[in-house]
């Protein structure tokens, strides 16, 4: 996927790709029928590694979560320190006055 980060689709060849990846043209070839179905299968390949390494980082959260978001709920109950303050400009706390510039 280097090769065509780099030189765009249309000016990737087979070739540039095999060599990246360290195969033989002759072996993409073998296997894909073009550079389209080749790309559709390194970007499904991608896909599928993501969704595998977001389930694994959700199942390892699991049984970490509950637990600590109840501390979290428990040690912030009616403590409004924690909540959201909106940040503004130092201008829009001074009207009339524009920032410097």
């Amino acid at each position: 996927m280097s090769v065509v980060a780099r030189r765009g689709y249309a000016g990737a060849t087979t070739p540039q790709v095999a060599s990246a990846a360290g195969l033989a043209p002759g072996l993409i070839h073998y296997h894909f029928q073009s550079k389209q179905e080749l790309l559709l299968e390194l970007a499904r390949g991608m896909d599928e590694a993501r969704r595998d390494s977001q389930a694994a980082v959700e199942a390892s959260f699991e049984s970490v979560l509950p637990a600590e978001r109840d501390d979290i709920f428990r040690r912030t109950e009616g403590d409004t320190s924690t909540q959201p303050v909106p940040i503004v400009g130092r201008s829009a706390r001074r009207p009339g006055r524009s920032p410097k510039m």
